[in-house]
């Protein structure tokens, strides 16, 4: 058995066909409506200045996150793992690189949005010192409600 090592690196808009059918893969059947298209994704992310980071065996993208400045907080707009590289650390790596991103512009927050149907997401939002900030309820069922999170980073007072 081989264990390819896995990279971590930034990405931009140039990568997002390749993040697309990723993502695709990861979320097909998990929601109501179907994955987000390229067109989706290029639409969203002309509006403002995206971060990118991916996570690669190879050279294959096996994760992804896409972040952008809303509200003055960092907002994680999608992540995504392959599943056969989950539990691994990647999510967690990723997460780790948009906080310091985020640490390193002087913004003071990251936040996020997670479907209660993703409960791995869930749980490492709250492992790693998320607060739950809102619930969106969702008429059709409960799994589909959102929590936005919120990780707050402390302002050091200079004099």
């Amino acid at each position: 058995m081989q264990i390819m090592s896995i990279t971590f690196e930034k990405g931009d808009i140039h990568l997002l066909k390749e993040i697309v059918l990723l993502n695709e893969s990861v979320f097909r059947g998990m929601y109501e409506h179907e994955p987000y298209s390229l067109d989706h994704y290029t639409e969203r992310l002309l509006k403002v200045k995206p971060v990118i980071y991916i996570a690669k065996s190879g050279n294959q993208i096996i994760g992804d996150a896409i972040s952008f400045e809303r509200d003055g907080s960092l907002y994680l707009w999608i992540l995504a793992v392959s599943p056969e590289f989950r539990n691994r650390g990647v999510a967690s790596t990723l997460f780790n690189l948009m906080e310091q991103h985020a640490r390193d512009n002087g913004i003071g927050s990251v936040s996020t949005k997670v479907y209660n149907v993703s409960k791995e997401m869930l749980r490492l939002l709250l492992k790693k010192g998320y607060n739950i900030v809102a619930i969106e309820e969702h008429g059709s069922h409960p799994k589909y409600n959102a929590i936005h999170f919120k990780l707050s980073f402390l302002k050091s007072n200079t004099f």
